[in-house]
């Protein structure tokens, strides 16, 4: 067929793969009109009913058709099944119900987290030609829903008694606490927020501060308070059942829900920050490793904070320069005292 170009490449989408399939070349002396035609529906010609699920969250299948990725229940292991083929292997009783083990087969599980850190089950990517998967994993840092007021109250209560020792304290030194994020401490409101952003549901009466504190610097748009503790990116590989890289971001928050932070473009590999206003560029090597390009943020290019440096070397030089005149100052107006005494 003129203009159109069929190659061997395996293609991410379904219908392009369909219609490679059947726009295919046809047999030798068959005429071209009559060899295949295209089927734009495709329907099932037979329903299970009932069939009996794995225990596990199940996910996507790879690019290739061959294998199909699940998630432990614990949402801390991957794993991997092989496609057994549209035909299901003949069972060995007449009676034996048609269930998930005669389509699938387990090839391999693979732990890549622990603790409190889950997997989420609705970000996977595929990497190379789908020789590697993309997974991530968070550690979630917002409070329960259920907090608010009460919260709040405690809140202010924990920082009067703070105040109290640090006036108790002798000579009136505060001890050093540690700084939290303005993130952690209206978490509820945070989280209401994120729904109404992403699942569009109808305002339940947000003031205008609230409004004014999601808007981005002069861009017009929502911008997420919400953080994780940690977010981990793994590369797994399909073929060895192993870890080849990973990618650890601490207090930060990405859009995991749907891909919606990561995009690939052929070896290239894009990671978005929501909370940062970041973009992590980087490259995917043949052996699953990451290599780090470029972070496309505050600093785009890795001399940008140069002319910020050399200005806070020069402010200290002068604070130096400045402190010395004062002690010099001061050891003369006491040898000066000293010799009028005398």
């Amino acid at each position: 067929m003129p203009g159109l170009s069929i190659s061997n490449r395996i293609y991410p989408n379904a219908a392009l793969r369909l219609l490679q399939r059947e726009l295919r070349g046809p047999a030798p002396g068959a005429q071209v009109h009559t060899a295949r035609s295209f089927s734009e529906c495709i329907l099932p010609t037979e329903k299970v009913l009932e069939g009996e699920s794995p225990d596990a969250h199940v996910g996507r299948f790879t690019p290739d058709g061959r294998c199909l990725v699940c998630f432990s229940l614990q949402l801390q292991a991957l794993l991997l099944f092989d496609y057994l083929g549209p035909v299901p292997a003949p069972p060995s009783t007449p009676d034996e119900p048609v269930g998930f083990n005669r389509f699938f087969k387990e090839r391999w599980r693979l732990n890549l987290c622990s603790g409190s850190e889950l997997l989420n089950r609705d970000f996977c990517l595929s990497l190379r030609g789908g020789a590697f998967l993309l997974l991530a994993s968070s550690v979630t840092g917002r409070r329960e829903a259920g907090g608010g007021a009460g919260d709040a109250a405690a809140g202010a209560a924990a920082a009067a008694g703070a105040a109290a020792a640090a006036a108790a304290a002798p000579g009136g030194a505060a001890p050093a606490m540690p700084a939290v994020p303005a993130a952690a401490a209206d978490g509820a409101a945070v989280a209401r927020r994120q729904l109404q952003l992403h699942r569009q549901l109808p305002d339940d009466g947000a003031g205008p501060e609230d409004e004014q504190q999601q808007q981005g610097p002069g861009t017009g748009r929502a911008v997420s308070n919400d953080w994780c503790e940690m977010t981990t990116f793994y590369v797994v590989d399909v073929k060895c059942c192993s870890k080849t890289d990973e990618r650890r971001f601490p207090a930060d928050y990405f859009e995991l829900n749907g891909n919606g932070c990561a995009c690939v473009y052929g070896n290239t590999l894009a990671i978005t920050s929501t909370y940062s206003q970041t973009i992590h560029l980087m490259q995917v090597n043949r052996d699953g490793t990451l290599t780090n390009m470029q972070s496309i943020g505050q600093m785009c290019q890795a001399d940008d904070d140069l002319p910020i440096q050399l200005a806070a070397e020069a402010e200290q030089h002068w604070w130096l320069h400045r402190h010395q005149q004062q002690h010099q100052q001061e050891q003369q107006t006491r040898l000066l005292a000293a010799q009028q005494q005398r």
